[in-house]
């Protein structure tokens, strides 16, 4: 097929708008992905603070929301102190966080192993759900060898440009300098209620549900997790290589909550307390603050039913605090 030169010159013309129309709108993501990072001031992943991480922690503790909310050390200038938990952070994730941040920890410290009585069971994690928004959030803290199912294509979305199916609401965000949906300014922000003012039997009912039915099959058999059991046996590991003391922990619950557990899930909890039973063999300390009556049913301590807030995080940091590092 004959093409003229006229013909060839306008199809080089419009290949050359087409380049420059592509290149202006990868420009156009990145700059608006770069607006929109600074904008993300709420942190509503509570990743933030490993932008700032100190180097020899004396204290600190991982785990899920349990461990996050549970401990609070803005009382505590003795030493340097860090909470490296997360929101629904799985054991095999804080294992691989403290691979990681290995080289921050100092000598002789303590560490505190959050273990709730969710934590050793059901399946792998990527079959869940929410796992990939979960798991997003570990691009921004983690190496790649570190991150479950690591993606280059991903990495890219969450470092370059975050607003291709990584962020809501961007004209939103980016025409007010707010970020809609997004009401937790830090973490703390917590500190301002109490559960009482919630509904605690139906909370307790749902969160129960939540947490337990996915560890349980139809014939009523219990698995454990064994990438989460063997995270946890790593961890201690560590803190033995480096002196540190390592306390396991479950944090304490309203007494709704742990009725409801024990009552629709016995077979959790007996499965979960013969494992600590058999923790005991490592000689490593455990703590079960999951019915202590400092918390049990004082309202005043939590923000849900299964979470400390500020006035309680403080202290149950206060009690291990004076049991385990002065």
């Amino acid at each position: 097929m004959f093409i003229s030169s006229s013909e060839r010159n306008e199809i080089i013309l419009f290949l050359k708008k087409a380049g420059l129309l592509f290149l202006m709108c990868v420009a156009g993501l990145y700059l608006l992905g770069a607006g929109y990072k600074k904008l993300d001031r709420n942190d509503y992943d509570c990743v933030k603070k490993f932008e700032t991480i100190p180097n020899q922690i004396a204290v600190s503790n991982f785990g899920s929301s349990h461990g996050l909310y549970g401990f609070c050390y803005d009382d505590r200038t003795e030493y340097v102190c860090f909470n490296f938990g997360l929101v629904s952070q799985s054991l095999d994730y804080d294992f691989r966080i403290l691979k990681q941040y290995e080289s921050c920890l100092a000598e002789h410290g303590v560490m505190f192993l959050t273990v709730s009585w969710f934590s050793l069971f059901g399946p792998d994690e990527r079959e869940k759900e929410d796992f990939l928004s979960l798991n997003r959030r570990y691009y921004k803290i983690l190496d790649a060898s570190n991150i479950k199912d690591f993606s280059f294509r991903y990495k890219l979305l969450v470092d370059v440009f975050p607003i291709l199916g990584v962020a809501d609401n961007v004209i939103y965000d980016l025409a007010t300098g707010e970020e809609r949906g997004r009401i937790v300014k830090d973490m703390w922000d917590w500190d301002m209620t109490d559960a009482s003012l919630k509904e605690i039997e139906t909370d307790a009912k749902e969160t129960c549900q939540r947490h337990m039915e996915n560890k349980v099959d139809a014939k009523g058999k219990i698995t454990f997790n064994q990438a989460n059991v063997d995270a946890l046996y790593g961890m201690i590991e560590i803190c033995r290589k480096k002196n540190i003391t390592p306390v396991l922990i479950t944090t304490p619950y309203l007494k709704e909550y742990a009725e409801e557990a024990g009552a629709a899930y016995p077979q959790i909890l007996d499965a979960f307390y013969a494992f600590m039973e058999q923790m005991k063999e490592t000689g490593v300390a455990y703590e079960d603050f999951s019915r202590d009556l400092r918390f049990f049913e004082d309202r005043s301590l939590f923000f849900s039913v299964d979470h400390l807030n500020k006035k309680g995080a403080l202290k149950l940091t206060e009690i291990l605090w004076e049991a385990y590092v002065k």
